[in-house]
């Protein structure tokens, strides 16, 4: 007897089904199995620590990178000064001409044009003494920007690392939850049954009769052996 078209189609449509399972079943694991990939342009990567730091660490993360920009600050500008100190009057024309600049439109544009052309001169003086005078003075600036973000940094605050962290997913998942032993005995129920466990082992190792309400509090089960010839062969 021939199959009915219906069944027919079931059953060329089963082993469609089942294929497409097990696909979705192997994506699933290989997806799963991949790491979670970590943004490289946050407030973490600044201070050159991890996501999953504690506030201790960050800020002690934040301390040490301020150190170190401000010992290479103070090296740069000691470099400059040198510079300086052989172009009379070169750190006053930048000064002269950022004056003049924060006054934008109400500056006199002769002031500007002479304050501009007395700097482009100095300046020449400056970059044969030092070929690295521009470089020097745009990495001075750097370490000023960057020594007021990490002032602006709140990741040692919980609340506001908490909000950072989801405004920046998947960085709440590198959190890690308080683990230490404080943390566990602070559960007054668990503290109990870690009591009683060691009270009762105190009294066993004594050869005293202990009291176990469940088989949690106890961990000799020989007395609860029943003899089977089928599992445990012929006695001897």
């Amino acid at each position: 007897m021939a199959p009915s078209p219906k069944s027919a189609s079931a059953s060329q449509s089963r082993p469609t089904v089942l294929a497409a399972t097990r696909g979705l079943v192997r994506a699933a694991d290989y997806l799963f199995s991949l790491p979670l990939p970590v943004p490289t342009n946050t407030e973490y990567a600044e201070i050159e620590i991890e996501p999953e730091a504690s506030e201790g660490d960050i800020r002690w993360a934040i301390q040490e990178a301020e150190r170190r920009l401000n010992l290479e600050r103070k090296a740069v500008s000691e470099q400059l000064k040198a510079v300086y100190s052989r172009v009379p009057g070169l750190s006053e024309a930048y000064d002269r001409l950022e004056s003049l600049r924060s006054q934008g439109d109400k500056a006199d544009a002769s002031d500007l044009k002479r304050a501009r052309t007395e700097l482009a001169t100095m300046e020449t003086k400056a970059q044969i003494i030092d070929a690295r005078f521009q470089e020097k003075r745009h990495r001075e600036q750097e370490i000023k920007n960057q020594t007021e973000r990490l002032h602006r940094l709140a990741l040692d605050k919980p609340e506001d690392r908490h909000a950072y962290d989801q405004q920046h997913p998947p960085l709440a998942l590198f959190r890690l939850e308080d683990c230490t032993r404080d943390s566990f005995l602070s559960d007054p129920r668990t503290m109990m049954f870690l009591l009683r466990a060691e009270i009762a082992h105190f009294l066993e190792m004594r050869g005293e009769t202990v009291f176990h309400p469940s088989d949690l509090t106890r961990d000799d089960f020989l007395s609860d052996f029943t003899y089977c010839e089928l599992l445990d062969g012929p006695e001897s």
